[in-house]
């Protein structure tokens, strides 16, 4: 991606995804103040996700999956973010925090990359899709995740490290289709599933 995209100052949408483009996402982006949506994924590119693009206000949508970034992921400005896919990369270190007070996401997947550390303490409305699964992730499911679960339809956690029960909350998701858990080390029994509460 070339340094000098940064010219484009009033640039709002930039679609890059499945081709075979290579290098990096240069920090000269974070010059795209009107940013609200980047599709980069199914390319080739490599190194890390400079920290000040993610700082931008207006972004909604970010799809970087399928590639070979690697490094942390930074803390992200989830003020409008309803879209983020960063899943098939070589991230490591923790989730972002922020994400916990991201009011607005509707889909989350972080999935099939080398994440540590707990999951963050999501639960909004507005979430229907949670997937981290294949990372090395650790502690338990966080209730909040299924506090206000009005819109939840695809949970993916398997295939981490994982302790504790299912919360006792799960079953309040009433349009869950898939709750994937298996390849972790939870204990104790299966929450009671209240009649007609699942679809």
């Amino acid at each position: 991606i070339p340094k000098d995209i940064s010219q484009a100052i009033k640039l709002e949408k930039l679609f890059i995804g499945k081709n075979d483009i290579t290098g990096t996402i240069p920090p000269e982006m974070d010059q795209l103040v009107d940013m609200t949506q980047f599709f980069a994924n199914d390319n080739k590119l490599t190194g890390t996700v400079p920290i000040s693009m993610l700082n931008r206000t207006m972004l909604e949508q970010l799809r970087i999956h399928n590639n070979k970034l690697n490094g942390t992921f930074p803390e992200i400005n989830i003020e409008s973010l309803k879209d983020l896919r960063i899943h098939k990369n070589e991230f490591t270190g923790t989730l972002p925090s922020t994400l916990a007070n991201a009011e607005k996401i509707v889909n989350l997947l972080a999935g099939d990359n080398s994440f540590s550390g707990p999951l963050p303490s999501i639960g909004t409305p507005s979430l229907r899709f949670f997937d981290v699964r294949n990372n090395d992730l650790v502690g338990t499911i966080p209730d909040s995740l299924f506090e206000s679960p009005v819109n939840l339809t695809n949970v993916y956690i398997q295939g981490n490290e994982l302790t504790g029960g299912i919360p006792g909350n799960f079953s309040s998701a009433n349009k869950l289709s898939d709750f994937f858990t298996s390849n972790n080390t939870f204990s104790g029994a299966i929450p009671e599933i209240p009649e007609g509460s699942l679809p």
